[in-house]
């Protein structure tokens, strides 16, 4: 794709047409979880394909592969399951466990990815950031950590029903583990490689609400009992600010953050009282 394809970011209605398949199959992935492994599949064997026949048209069905391999884990993997006091405790707790190796898995197809398209890593918002604006979004992190322990309960409950759990001080490590995985792997592939590869077919603009909106309908899972339509705007909200933030300051303060966030997730994922 050449510059002169793209006017004011807004891509030409030829090269958005060459998109269309690819997102729209990644968002039905996102909308129906029993389709999101075999539609992996097809996006993979579209790239593979489409490729080998042009390969300036490939990258649109490059950009869905990262996020498709986490749509498609979530399916087979299921939900979370509660472990209990005890169990969370445990470094190699299945929950961080299963992001450990979720990260791997999607972070290896970007790496993969991106040697064969050369693609640097500042081009998927990898870069330095301004020392001020990291270690705000430290702090930020540390406020999200320690106010999601504190309010986290009371905001989930609309959502998720009531929710309660201990907080044993050797979780940390797990959280910790589970925190720098997911937020890393989510961060990369939504607001770094989809949006990063969305923008010359949607513009800057576009990019980053179709992230978001893609993001928020990934985490519509069974586990949502309260109104789902509310926390699916939620999550894309959440989704288009950090995109807007990842694209005005690049990758490191949004992980940053995400991490932060994704630290007090693991207590109430995990530390939460064992089903019988």
């Amino acid at each position: 794709m050449t510059e002169s394809e793209v006017t004011n970011g807004k891509a030409a209605p030829r090269v958005l047409a060459t998109a269309v398949v690819p997102f729209g199959l990644l968002l039905t992935a996102a909308v129906v979880g029993p389709l999101r492994p075999p539609l992996l599949a097809a996006l993979a064997i579209g790239w593979v394909v489409v490729r080998a026949l042009s390969p300036r048209h490939a990258t649109a069905w490059a950009a869905t592969l990262p996020v498709a391999a986490i749509l498609a884990w979530a399916s087979v993997y299921g939900r979370d399951i509660p472990l209990g006091a005890a169990a969370c405790s445990n470094p190699l707790s299945t929950i961080a466990l299963s992001r450990v190796l979720e990260a791997t898995g999607v972070l290896t197809i970007v790496v993969v990815l991106a040697f064969i398209l050369r693609v640097r890593p500042a081009d998927i918002g990898l870069r330095g950031a301004d020392h001020g604006i990291l270690a705000a979004a430290v702090g930020i992190a540390v406020l999200a950590a320690v106010g999601g322990l504190v309010i986290g309960p009371v905001l989930a409950a609309p959502f998720f029903g009531e929710v309660s759990f201990a907080m044993p001080a050797a979780a940390i490590v797990p959280a910790l583990i589970f925190g720098v995985t997911n937020g890393v792997m989510e961060e990369v592939a939504y607001r770094g490689w989809l949006q990063s590869h969305l923008r010359p077919f949607v513009g800057a603009g576009g990019a980053i609400v179709l992230q978001g909106v893609t993001f928020g309908i990934a985490h519509a899972g069974p586990e949502v009992v309260g109104p789902l339509a509310l926390h699916v705007a939620q999550m894309s909200a959440a989704g288009i600010v950090a995109g807007v933030f990842a694209q005005r300051f690049g990758l490191l303060p949004v992980i940053a953050v995400h991490i932060g966030a994704d630290v007090a997730l693991y207590f109430g994922l995990a530390c939460s009282a064992a089903p019988p």
